[in-house]
């Protein structure tokens, strides 16, 4: 194992969700693992005692056995998986929850985070309540891309009839 260092010179990078991805819609009442590639950018190995800890939780959507789960000594400069259960509550809606790696020295890196909707049955994608606010923030965002192509655009073809001009 690498030198023991301080949680604050420990560097993690975020490198894709391997199960679940944000705004994933799953099913009421239910056990699901949500797993993500994580890593370890620092010089020095993790320390043996090496743990995802729960951050933040207040639907309590991960399942208490895994507030605190193992991720061991892994090497510096390697990719890594890590999990937790979570069990989907019995309400519709959206819900977060964000974890951190911990070990003796405290929390480091970055946060990772789970981010679902859970729909009631039947369920339709395009009259859902839940799905409302999100679906307009994704058009607004959509119009607001198109209207920054469209004056980039606008902005070439003024740059190319000055060129015309010049010769």
């Amino acid at each position: 194992m690498g030198k023991v260092s301080e949680s604050i010179n420990k560097r993690v990078s975020f490198k894709g969700d391997v199960t679940i991805p944000d705004h994933t819609v799953l099913e009421q009442d239910t056990v699901y693992t949500k797993e993500w590639l994580l890593r370890n950018k620092s010089r020095n190995d993790f320390l043996e005692e090496t743990t995802l800890v729960v951050c933040q939780d207040k639907d309590n959507i991960i399942i208490p056995e895994d507030y605190a789960v193992w991720v061991g000594p892994q090497k510096a400069h390697t990719i890594f998986k890590v999990k937790v259960r979570i069990h989907t509550p019995k309400r519709a809606g959206r819900y977060n929850a964000y974890c951190r790696l911990q070990d003796r020295n405290g929390v480091f890196g970055i946060r990772v985070w789970i981010s679902i909707f859970v729909h009631d049955a039947p369920w339709n994608p395009m009259t859902s309540f839940v799905f409302q606010d999100w679906r307009e923030e994704k058009e607004r965002e959509r119009r607001e891309q198109e209207e920054r192509c469209n004056m980039t655009l606008k902005r070439l073809e003024k740059l190319k009839m000055i060129d015309d001009c010049k010769y």
